[in-house]
């Protein structure tokens, strides 16, 4: 029923949704369609959710998600079993991937220092020879991170779009991180209150209910731009209280001032000084 319940919501919104999604568009592919496919993995006791089994000796699942770019928001989420990715790839390569190198390409002097490489490969493994992957021509770009002092080489099978084009989609992928973090910390999706696994699917999309919803009152709402983590808050305090949405985004402060306690000293200087 939740799972059900979200996915109309999804519908229902998507126009909304996608004409605020406050994300920068890439050029090259800006009419085609994105999505980030990431898991999450989250750890269950197997004393108590025995049908979690996820290593020899541990208990857990994996939120599998598909995450529409343009929406900024799941629209596939796979709780336990595996999405399967089709069409075009962009991913990073392991360190240790055999492959050769087939062709490298030309890059431009003295523009786009951070890219390193442009290449052109085939996978060389014997489990990639087995499972005829290793007849497909795939594309490495290495780009350098200066804020981490790092070389990061992705892995793609489209050999045709500008390589920053690529740098830039790969970066995309942190949209999906900023979903899983408020996931688990603001809306609780680590500690559950059942243990069947109908529950836990529930208990689920229970949250990523109310993800959808606070990120369509986060993106129209509003007068200025807020935190994910400052808003869950402000509804949080305000839930019980009759107050519009309007009111509580826009006239509520941020945070908890903290009470200060008095001396007596001060308590007796304050009621003389107005005292009639």
């Amino acid at each position: 029923m939740f799972e059900s319940l979200y996915y109309r919501l999804l519908s229902h919104y998507k126009s909304v949704l996608k004409h605020n999604n406050n994300t920068y568009i890439i050029k090259e592919i800006k009419n085609k369609v994105v999505k980030l496919i990431d898991s999450s993995t989250m750890p269950l006791c197997l004393a108590m959710f025995d049908w979690a089994a996820f290593r020899t000796a541990k208990g857990g699942i994996k939120l599998h998600t598909s995450f529409d770019a343009q929406l900024m928001i799941p629209d596939v989420v796979n709780i336990l079993n595996r999405i399967k990715a089709k069409n075009v790839f962009i991913t990073r390569i392991k360190t240790n991937t055999l492959y050769e190198t087939l062709e490298e390409l030309p890059l431009p002097d003295n523009v786009d220092q951070h890219i390193l490489k442009d290449e052109i490969i085939q996978l060389s493994s014997d489990r990639a020879i087995k499972t005829g992957v290793s007849e497909h021509k795939l594309r490495l770009v290495h780009l350098y991170k200066e804020d981490e002092n790092k070389v990061i080489v992705i892995i793609t099978n489209q050999l045709d779009w500008e390589y920053n084009t690529i740098a830039q989609l790969y970066k995309k992928r942190w949209d999906i991180e900023l979903f899983f973090k408020p996931l688990k910390q603001n809306l609780q999706v680590k500690t559950f209150w059942e243990t069947s696994e109908n529950a836990i699917k529930s208990q689920i999309f229970i949250a990523l209910i109310n993800y959808l919803l606070l990120e369509l009152i986060k993106r129209t709402i509003p007068e200025k731009s807020v935190a994910f983590s400052n808003l869950t808050e402000k509804i949080r305090f305000c839930l019980y209280h009759y107050l519009s949405l309007d009111y509580v985004c826009n006239q509520v402060g941020e945070g908890v001032r903290k009470v200060t306690i008095k001396t007596q000293q001060e308590a007796v200087f304050e009621q003389d000084l107005f005292s009639s």
